[in-house]
């Protein structure tokens, strides 16, 4: 199964810069479905078209099947997967569904066949600042009855030339799981973008007890993948007292930050 992504060009010349967190979030195909190119990623200018092609392959090994094609609307869950939304559901501000088209909407591959599929971005002028998002997702439907199913997700991210990026967000909880006597506990920052473009983010969860005492300081990782305007990502990790914690109140203080550390919000709550 091949799931590189290789940078095309749009038709103005403009490379689409791949980002590698997208690499980790295509959806896997379950048979030898592949997908070249799979990803649009880029720069693009207000009134403009661009297109990108991909070329769709099954394994020589693989049962004839037919593929169809479609764009969707593009959301996160908690944990950043992608997740597929109709034209009735897609209602951000930030979406590229309807910019996006794609040359043939279905077709048919025998073993081992493959082909090209083209989809063409047309940039409305008054485009506005920021990120525009969307999915065409590439599923097939064996011939054989009882055949199985393979899918394969090109994320659409592209990034309005010359706008201005708003890279901002705000916590909207913080929570503490099941206090058990010797066990950790679980400490959940629920994070929403309020910003117009992705961006990757960071964070630092530290436990005090009621004397003001700061009992440990964790952190989390950059996310693997960025969070899309709207969206709201859970920063998870587990506090492992180094002592039996006496009764009594402990205040859990989170903050979330960019890539560099520029603090964006903090937040805190008591168990």
């Amino acid at each position: 199964m091949s799931r590189k992504l290789i940078a095309g060009l749009f038709r103005s010349i403009i490379p689409i810069v791949l980002l590698a967190c997208l690499l980790a979030l295509a959806a896997a195909p379950a048979l030898g479905l592949s997908v070249s190119n799979a990803a649009m990623v880029g720069n693009v200018n207000p009134g403009q078209t661009y297109t990108h092609t991909m070329t769709v392959t099954i394994d020589s090994g693989d049962e004839a099947t037919d593929v169809s094609v479609y764009v969707a609307g593009l959301q996160q869950s908690l944990d950043g997967g992608y997740q597929l939304l109709d034209a009735s559901q897609d209602t951000s501000q930030y979406s590229a569904r309807q910019f996006v088209t794609v040359d043939k909407a279905a077709f048919h591959l025998e073993p081992g066949g493959s082909e090209d599929v083209t989809a063409t971005v047309r940039v409305p002028q008054d485009v506005g600042d920021g990120g525009r998002y969307a999915m065409i997702h590439i599923v097939t439907t064996p011939v054989v009855t009882g055949g199985v199913a393979s899918a394969v997700d090109v994320p659409v991210y592209l990034t309005v030339n010359n706008s201005q990026l708003i890279h901002t967000g705000q916590i909207t909880g913080v929570a503490s799981g099941e206090i058990t006597s010797g066990q950790p506990i679980n400490i959940l920052t629920s994070f929403r973008s309020t910003g117009n473009h992705h961006f990757k983010v960071k964070g630092e969860v530290t436990v005090t007890n009621d004397q003001g005492q700061n009992l440990d300081t964790m952190t989390t990782p950059v996310t693997a993948s960025s969070i899309l305007p709207g969206m709201v990502r859970e920063l998870g990790v587990s506090f492992i007292p180094s002592v039996v914690l006496a009764a009594g109140t402990y205040t859990v203080g989170s903050k979330v930050m960019l890539e560099d550390g520029t603090l964006l919000d903090e937040s805190s709550t008591n168990f």
